[in-house]
């Protein structure tokens, strides 16, 4: 994905669970994974040429895994560095909106390993 600073930034983590609630209250919750699951929320302010990169990236990778750096002092285009990446996928909808000289584009990553 082409770095660029966002001005709009969300970590999550979250542990997939089944839950059943009994007729008498009671309830029973078991995890079904050991580790937790990252998920990410960008809003980046964009040029119209970045944006256009961008939704580029976005409608190639809908479905592919990439690795994604939050901090940019992490990141390493040869991808030889294993510090602070994540294994990810686009996830949900292309969202864009106008304002005057710049566009906003927001994005969800989520965690595949």
């Amino acid at each position: 994905m082409p770095y660029t600073l966002s001005a709009q930034f969300n970590e999550e983590r979250s542990v997939p669970v089944l839950a059943n609630t009994y007729k008498d209250g009671s309830f029973q919750i078991t995890a079904l994974a050991d580790i937790s699951r990252k998920r990410f929320r960008l809003g980046k302010r964009l040029t119209v040429a970045q944006l256009s990169t961008l939704r580029t990236f976005w409608n190639q990778n809908k479905s592919t895994p990439f690795w994604f750096y939050p901090k940019q002092s992490d990141h390493d285009p040869a991808g030889l560095n294993t510090t602070g990446r994540y294994l990810v996928v686009l996830s949900g909808a292309w969202n864009e909106s106008w304002e005057l000289g710049r566009m906003n584009a927001q994005m969800e990553l989520l965690e595949v390993s």
